[in-house]
């Protein structure tokens, strides 16, 4: 994981914490987006914490705090309540995350590296 990209991904959630003047749940989202989009994990038992930015219909930001995360293929990556993912075993897995209701979501995909082939004697 690139650390950079983290410390902006966290600058910008902090700047957005605290924002209450979202959508209702029968108002759609314009977007939503997760950071990274694509990530790839190395070995199995790596992680990568995912974020999540939202925008209603105005373009203003909406709160994320009750946002669902969840991985379609579990065999391959998880995902915890709070975006973070961990490999599971080698393969691609995508994780969706909700906000504010099933049609306001977006998609990250994860690929996991297999284990290294041992060296030879």
């Amino acid at each position: 994981m690139k650390r950079s990209f983290a410390g902006a991904a966290l600058v910008m959630l902090g700047a957005l914490s605290g924002c209450d003047s979202g959508p209702t749940r029968s108002e759609p989202l314009l977007w939503v987006y997760i950071a990274p989009m694509t990530a790839t994990l190395h070995a199995v038992g790596d992680s990568i914490q995912l974020f999540v930015y939202a925008a209603n219909g105005a373009g203003y930001p909406v709160s994320t705090e009750a946002a669902r995360w969840s991985s379609l293929d579990e065999a391959v990556a998880s995902v915890n309540p709070r975006g973070l993912v961990f490999a599971r075993s080698a393969g691609v897995a995508r994780i969706r995350v909700e906000v504010l209701g099933p049609g306001n979501a977006g998609m990250a995909t994860i690929t996991v590296r297999p284990a290294p082939a041992p060296a030879a004697p």
